[in-house]
């Protein structure tokens, strides 16, 4: 009996064996990373217009850069807007143009939790640069802002662990309402067609301030090319009214199933083939 077992179980045998025990969960692991990493990469949903198409007699960047929002950053906040992302949906009576400022990355204020962020965010938006939205729709007969909308800090939130709250202004008459909070007034500062919005937390969250503070941006406009929305999982990132839509369950159902698959039944098919 030990001689049949000594036959069965060789030293190579068993050194197999440690070596696919140690490898499973590293594989099992990377596999459910690279599920929530693919997972995100889903393509643009909505039809978008390219910069020198006309619209109104007017060309996509022109309506673009004459509503381009305009950013007050605190400069105790260490990263600038780089630029602006943009897309530009048409619709009969409504343009609706989306602006997505962009930093290289969000500085958590502990060391230790923006590291662990920092990588959380490579994996899951593919990237870790911040990308935020400002959406504004315009009445194409009148060229009046109708609403915009973008997230800010939520009430009773720490900065430490900001909690998002997506904020819509819409326009009634000649106010402008905050429809997020029971309709209440709200004073909008403008620059001729330019929305004024300020910089309120470390991952970029804005707000409406009626005496902004620190270094106004009026960042250069660049197209959110279909690749680019892949690259940058933007279909996971916030965005306002027109988006693309996901499954939730998605991301981890895939994840999960590649994980099984690569840290339990790769590592089983290996043992026959290698011991």
């Amino acid at each position: 009996m030990i001689e049949l077992l000594n036959c069965v179980f060789t030293m190579e045998t068993i050194n197999c064996i440690i070596m696919l025990i140690y490898m499973a969960p590293v594989l099992g692991l990377i596999a459910f990373l690279v599920g929530f990493k693919i997972t995100g990469m889903k393509g643009r949903s909505y039809l978008t217009l390219n910069a020198n198409e006309k619209v109104d007699g007017s060309t996509v960047i022109e309506i673009l850069n004459k509503y381009k929002p305009y950013i007050y950053q605190d400069n105790s906040l260490k990263l600038d807007i780089k630029f602006i992302f943009y897309e530009f949906i048409c619709q009969e009576d409504k343009m609706i143009l989306i602006y997505r400022p962009v930093w290289t990355d969000e500085i958590h204020p502990n060391l230790l939790v923006h590291n662990l962020y920092k990588f959380f965010r490579w994996i899951f938006y593919g990237s870790i640069k911040d990308i935020e939205f400002i959406e504004i729709v315009i009445d194409r007969k009148t060229g009046d802002i109708l609403s915009f909308s973008f997230e800010t800090l939520a009430e009773g939130a720490s900065i430490e662990m900001p909690k998002h709250c997506f904020t819509e202004i819409i326009k009634r008459g000649k106010k402008f309402y905050n429809i997020t909070k029971n309709n209440e007034i709200t004073k909008v500062p403008f620059e001729d067609f330019h929305c004024i919005l300020q910089v309120k937390t470390w991952n970029h969250l804005l707000y409406i301030e009626e005496n902004p503070k620190g270094q106004k941006f009026d960042c250069i406009l660049k197209p959110l090319t279909n690749w680019l929305y892949r690259k940058y999982a933007i279909a996971r990132r916030s965005s306002g009214r027109y988006k693309t839509k996901q499954n939730k369950y998605v991301k981890y159902l895939v994840s999960i199933l590649l994980m099984i698959i690569f840290g339990i039944g790769f590592p089983i098919v290996l043992y026959f083939v290698l011991c």
